[in-house]
């Protein structure tokens, strides 16, 4: 039997435990958390990452993401040679956009499955894997805290997930608190492209629109109110001009 017991609460439903801890994700459902986390497999780099920070002995695989993106020898070195290897011998799963394998899930008996909020199969999962799914977010600056704060609750390490959400946080304030010193007007007008083309944008509600607000100038495509949390909007070059 699972340690972790997944509940989604309606209005109608109620649920009393002891000693038990609830946390509301950012597909608004709550979980209810019954024992500990030991396993948890995330399928996106950041939640990876996340959980390497804060329970490295709980990660039980890095997606293929997470491989390319730090863990060849062409990657950015930001792992120790100790850590580099450990994470190079776990194994290697798919990643949201790209489907994973549901027996490879279970076989690591996992406890716990992390995945992104723009997953599509984030329910399918749900009912096919019958363990919790912890749905996460990294659309803005703002969600990172957020996201650090529930998954430190969810794998037990809330003292580590407060001082790097405290730290992210304080270090967003003291940027709003100088770029907010400047008048709208006189802020520059920023359209931020896509990697691979240049008709393509960002929505609002993205890292990359967050970014440029934040450091003191306008993000021109904030004013389309389509796919907000899209990251490769097509736009035309008459949204442009």
């Amino acid at each position: 039997m699972k340690k972790a017991v997944f509940y989604f609460l309606s209005s109608l439903s109620f649920v009393i435990m002891t000693n038990a801890q609830a946390v509301v994700d950012f597909s608004n459902s709550t979980i209810v958390l019954d024992g500990k986390i030991r396993n948890v497999v995330c399928i996106h780099p950041i939640f990876t990452y996340m959980t390497w920070r804060l329970a490295p002995e709980k990660l039980r695989s890095i997606d293929m993401v997470f491989k390319k993106q730090y863990l060849l020898d062409s990657s950015p070195q930001v792992f120790n040679a100790g850590d580099m290897k450990r994470l190079k011998a776990l194994p290697v799963t798919g990643v949201f956009f790209s489907g994973v394998d549901p027996e490879q899930i279970l076989k690591f008996d996992t406890d716990i499955l992390v995945t992104i909020s723009k997953d599509s199969n984030k329910e399918k999962l749900k009912n096919t894997l019958g363990i919790p799914v912890l749905v996460l977010s990294k659309d803005t600056l703002d969600d990172y805290e957020k996201s650090f704060r529930i998954l430190g609750t969810v794998i037990g390490n809330e003292a580590e997930s407060k001082k790097l959400a405290d730290y992210w946080r304080e270090t967003i304030n003291s940027v709003i608190n100088e770029s907010g010193k400047i008048p709208l007007k006189k802020r520059p007008a920023v359209f931020y492209t896509g990697t691979g083309d240049v008709l393509e944008t960002v929505g609002t509600k993205t890292i990359m629109s967050s970014i440029v607000n934040y450091a003191g100038g306008r993000n021109v495509s904030d004013e389309l109110t389509e796919n907000l949390t899209d990251e490769h909007m097509k736009i035309s070059l008459d949204n442009i001009l």
